[in-house]
């Protein structure tokens, strides 16, 4: 499966061609799937929407279990795990639950982030 099935509807009806940004945000998530023991890594911002230019980086947002210790709920561990790959990201980390509540909100970046970002797990 490639994620978790209440959010993958709107990562799914984003399906584009595979670009070179989404191979490398493709190494990126798995890079990023071990060490944080996230769910789903969603791409998003300017890569996602296909309008990235040549200085874009990254925008990923980790979704992790509601249990997670407190170390996996902060994008530190993601940081060191991108260390040293030549990669510009900016990661941030949400629990399960607290991406569905606010995924309802228009305005919430869950709610963005289900509009316009895309899953790589397949890509």
């Amino acid at each position: 499966a490639l994620g978790h099935p209440a959010i993958m509807p709107g990562f799914l009806a984003h399906s584009r061609a595979a670009s070179p940004f989404s191979h490398t945000g493709y190494a990126v998530t798995q890079t990023l799937r071990t060490p944080t023991r996230s769910r789903d890594e969603p791409l998003f911002g300017s890569v996602a929407r296909g309008e990235a230019g040549p200085d874009s980086d990254y925008d990923l947002l980790l979704i992790v279990p509601d249990g997670a210790p407190p170390e996996l709920r902060r994008s530190r561990r993601a940081y060191e795990a991108l260390r040293g790959t030549g990669v510009a990201a900016d990661v941030v980390v949400w629990t399960h639950s607290a991406f569905e509540r606010r995924r309802v909100a228009r305005a919430s970046l869950p709610a963005t982030v289900v509009r316009e970002g895309l899953l790589l797990h397949g890509a």
